[in-house]
């Protein structure tokens, strides 16, 4: 989504929420301590969650983070204080700190690390900045922009030391595709990307008590069909030879969140 669809899409849910002040008082009143934050690393399909919640629960404070440490701030001597993540962790602590009776509730998605890079190469337009019109020299530029290693570490980087927990000496549901973790008024949803649209509505009210009733949108859609047929074209053919699949494959990350047979899956799709 562009600048200007994102802003129409808050006024809706602004207006949204207004007429559920009016009209379901009570309702407002109850969810008045909860907090929904969706707490996951970029282009994994956090911005869909983020804007259903909003859509859902227009009255409700809803916040979308990337990063809850400073690991990854201070891996970039150069990155300055107005920058999205900056703003965006410091606005959640912020409200976190301001409500510590408030019942939270954490959204994380867990997205192929070879599927990624790809998304991200895109969402930040970099294919627009190099223009290259052969298609197999834009594939080996989102080779050379793919940062695997971050996507790889940022449950152990990010997610432990803000929980402050180890998220894999405990068993993922591989066959559900999401588990639930709770620490005190934290409650935590970790689920897998590729089962947002089967699994997210049973999973949130696992988590919440609370059924969504209505269909999920799908949002963060690339912005033009000239970019939407490039990624496809990207995703479909982008390859990588097999020592560099197993060694991403057999990571602490891949193994713990996905079974073998996705695993082989991806291992297919992927190989050379």
């Amino acid at each position: 989504m562009n600048i200007l669809e994102r802003i129409i899409l808050r006024i809706k849910f602004i207006f949204r929420g207004v007429f559920y002040f009016i009209l379901f008082p009570s309702k407002v009143k109850y969810y008045k301590n909860t907090s929904f934050i969706v707490y996951s690393l970029g282009h994994s399909g956090s911005t869909t969650i983020y804007y259903n919640l909003l859509k859902y629960f227009p009255f409700t404070k809803v916040l979308h983070v990337h990063t809850l440490t400073n690991y990854w701030i201070n891996k970039k001597s150069n990155i300055n204080k107005n920058d999205r993540r900056i703003i965006l962790s410091n606005k959640t602590y912020s409200h976190i700190k301001k409500n510590p009776n408030n019942t939270f509730y954490f959204i994380t998605l867990v997205r192929s690390p070879i599927e990624r890079p790809i998304s991200s190469f895109f969402h930040n337009k970099k294919h627009l900045k190099l223009n290259i019109n052969d298609k197999d020299e834009l594939i080996n530029e989102v080779k050379k922009n793919a940062n695997y290693k971050k996507h790889l570490d940022w449950f152990s980087k990010d997610y432990n030391n803000f929980f402050n927990t180890d998220i894999y000496k405990t068993p993922f549901n591989k066959i559900e595709g999401y588990k639930i973790y709770r620490y005190n008024n934290f409650h935590s949803l970790v689920l897998k990307t590729n089962r947002i649209n089967d699994q997210f509505k049973k999973a949130f009210f696992e988590l919440t008590g609370i059924n969504i009733k209505g269909d999920l949108n799908s949002y963060n859609k690339r912005s033009t069909t000239k970019s939407k047929l490039l990624y496809e074209y990207v995703k479909n053919n982008y390859r990588l030879n097999k020592e560099e699949l197993n060694t991403l494959l057999s990571t602490k990350y891949v193994t713990h969140f996905f079974s073998d047979n996705e695993i082989n899956q991806i291992y297919n799709k992927f190989k050379i």
